[in-house]
């Protein structure tokens, strides 16, 4: 019986083992939330980047959210993939991952795939797009994915030492009272 609760034991922490070093791999080692655009979405962002440049060339001012939506309201390409600009203020996000924006810096914000990605105009990463961190991770954040992983992880390692906790079965409880 011994030997079947040490068998077990063994199945459970290499069950868990993986877990626990892809969990702990995710959290640890920096991920690169920036992707790459496609043809698509390069043609759209240039279009709205010439829009903004030759709107305050004309008007000597960054166009508002709403002259921007009355732009784009126009441009099928722009449909059904929620493109919004936006200028300051930005997250404190946005400016830890590029830096300190210039006066006239803006940001498109649009989806791709189903996640909202986002475009800084100061961004020295030119044709790629920022995923923020509450969209990459599922919980949020990188610790909040860790916490939630470590109770599939842990739940193994807790199952295979109540296997090592060395249940005996009937006979070895019957021996161990008759000496």
């Amino acid at each position: 019986m011994r030997a079947i609760n040490f068998l077990m034991a063994v199945v459970f922490v290499l069950a868990g083992l993986p877990g626990l070093l892809f969990s702990l791999y995710l959290a640890l080692v920096p991920s690169e939330q920036h992707k790459a655009l496609n043809g698509s979405y390069e043609t759209e962002i240039a279009d709205a980047k010439e829009y903004v440049q030759r709107f305050r060339e004309q008007h000597a001012r960054m166009p508002t959210a709403q002259d921007f939506d009355d732009w784009a309201r126009v441009r099928p390409d722009l449909q059904g993939i929620g493109f919004s600009y936006k200028a300051a203020p930005f997250s404190d996000e946005l400016i830890s991952e590029f830096g300190k924006p210039p006066v006239d810096a803006y940001v498109f914000e649009f989806f791709r795939g189903g996640s909202p990605v986002y475009y800084p105009s100061w961004s020295s990463k030119v044709n790629s797009v920022y995923i923020a961190d509450e969209t990459w991770w599922s919980y949020g954040s990188r610790w909040a994915d860790l916490a939630h992983a470590s109770v599939w992880w842990l739940l193994p390692f807790f199952l295979a030492g109540l296997c090592m906790m060395g249940y005996r079965d009937e006979t070895e409880a019957v021996l161990k009272k008759s000496t």
